[in-house]
């Protein structure tokens, strides 16, 4: 075991699984910040703040609706599939509300920013189910804490890279990058999961020809 697997309590064979949990982490929630404070920017100065309390009632309605889904989706015998379709149908969906950036009322940045809230709620469902997936409950005590912090640098990279990216593309443009972080996070968790079943085949073959 390395120094560092030892400080992050990576266990030997896992590193490879660990790194791909932790990109999945920091390139979505990156893709989030970037995207979210894109919206928010866009809806302040178009729509203004005013809107925001009762744009909280209508989230909470939505995000409700959202979780029952999702809570479906989790007590499947095998959701990971599911998972990894609702990452790339949030990348489909993302770009669309770019389009519908294209026509500049003011519904359209009420609309969007809603469905970003709503999306901001399921993508913690998402990706913290494809990390549950991969691994048993022993190894989430000791690889969530790693996979939090991912999630917390992710945010952080991305609320720092979101004004000169807004300057350089256009607020509106961030959406893109958001786009394009959360199909590679669709990538990664793929990945991810092949591994995952790959080893658990493995030591299911091990099981059955080890003596008894």
């Amino acid at each position: 075991m390395t120094r560092v697997g030892r400080l992050l309590n990576v266990l030997p064979g896992e590193g490879r699984l660990a790194a791909r949990l932790l990109a999945l982490m920091v390139c979505v929630w990156a893709g989030f910040a970037i995207g979210a404070n894109g919206i928010e920017g866009l809806l302040f100065a178009r729509v203004g703040p005013d809107t925001l309390p009762y744009l909280y009632v209508a989230l909470g309605i939505a995000a409700a609706a959202v979780m029952l889904a999702l809570n479906v989706v989790l007590t499947r015998p095998r959701p990971q599939r599911l998972l990894l379709v609702a990452l790339l149908a949030a990348a489909v969906l993302v770009m669309a509300m770019r389009g519908l950036l294209l026509l500049g009322q003011d519904w359209v940045y009420l609309v969007t920013w809603l469905v970003m809230m709503v999306l901001w709620t399921g993508g913690t469902v998402v990706t913290w189910g494809i990390a549950g997936a991969v691994h048993d409950t022993r190894q989430a005590k000791r690889l969530f804490p790693l996979y939090a912090s991912g999630v917390i640098l992710g945010a952080a990279l991305g609320g720092l890279a979101t004004a000169p990216l807004a300057r350089w593309a256009g607020a509106e443009n961030l959406l893109l990058i958001w786009a394009a972080a959360l199909a590679a996070g669709f990538l990664i968790g793929r990945r991810a999961l092949a591994a995952a079943g790959r080893s658990k085949a493995l030591l299911h073959c091990d099981s059955i020809s080890a003596p008894t």
